[in-house]
């Protein structure tokens, strides 16, 4: 199926309105399984897959070892969170993540629209996908039935940009992602239907240093975060 001008223009609008990917469809009722995957890169982090999407070899750069991204920043951090967490403070569009020897990294993010934000004060991340394919949720096709089946991982048309972060919540996918973007100018603002848009460089940076299992704090209705300084 071919891509049209008007799919450019809905998927740089919506831009993941309910965050579907392949991925996302989990056995209700089951608890999430994760298995490693082999890398070609010995000094890559490992990857964990959901069982279902099948074996796949990924090279990671190690840039944990490196400073933020032109976007982002260090921070001083005394908060209670242990190393490795994420916090999302859903007023200021950032998230941070927290080091170890009182520092984080904050980057920006684009959140939910009114009425859309995330529902939840805590997530857990349970997977992390390099070039994701995106697929419309089925009330997406439903308001626009022009939308593709899917759009495949690592093409300028896909929404989700190069990395994708998976958020489950008690024990189930959440549907929400911190995930890359072909919108950039949208990064700071209060514009997808839920998840987290960062600038492709910046997702790329936080895929290599979340590991799955991290916690996720969301904070909402104040401009502080706790224990940032």
């Amino acid at each position: 199926m071919g891509v049209s001008r008007r799919f450019f223009v809905v998927a740089g609008a919506l831009s993941l309105a309910g965050c579907s990917s392949r991925l996302g469809h989990l056995p209700q009722g089951e608890n999430l399984v994760f298995r490693p995957l082999s890398s070609r890169n010995p000094a890559a982090n490992t990857v964990h897959e959901w069982t279902e999407a099948g074996d796949q070899d990924v090279d990671l750069m190690p840039s944990h070892l490196n400073g933020p991204t032109s976007t982002s920043r260090y921070v001083d951090y005394y908060g209670e969170a242990a190393p490795g967490t994420l916090i999302l403070n859903h007023a200021n569009r950032e998230v941070f993540f927290v080091e170890a020897q009182g520092r984080a990294i904050a980057y920006p993010v684009a959140v939910g629209r009114e009425g859309v934000e995330a529902p939840a004060d805590l997530y857990t991340v349970f997977n992390k996908r390099v070039n994701p394919t995106w697929t419309p949720t089925s009330s997406m096709r439903e308001r626009d039935p022009s939308l593709p089946a899917s759009v495949a991982g690592g093409t300028p048309q896909n929404p989700l940009g190069t990395r994708a972060i998976y958020l489950a919540l008690n024990g189930q996918d959440s549907y929400l992602r911190f995930h890359g973007t072909n919108a950039p100018s949208s990064i700071g603002s209060a514009a997808s239907s839920g998840c987290f848009r960062m600038h492709n460089h910046d997702v790329e940076d936080l895929y290599s240093r979340v590991h799955v299992g991290a916690r996720v704090n969301v904070i909402r209705g104040a401009h502080t975060t706790p224990g940032i300084q």
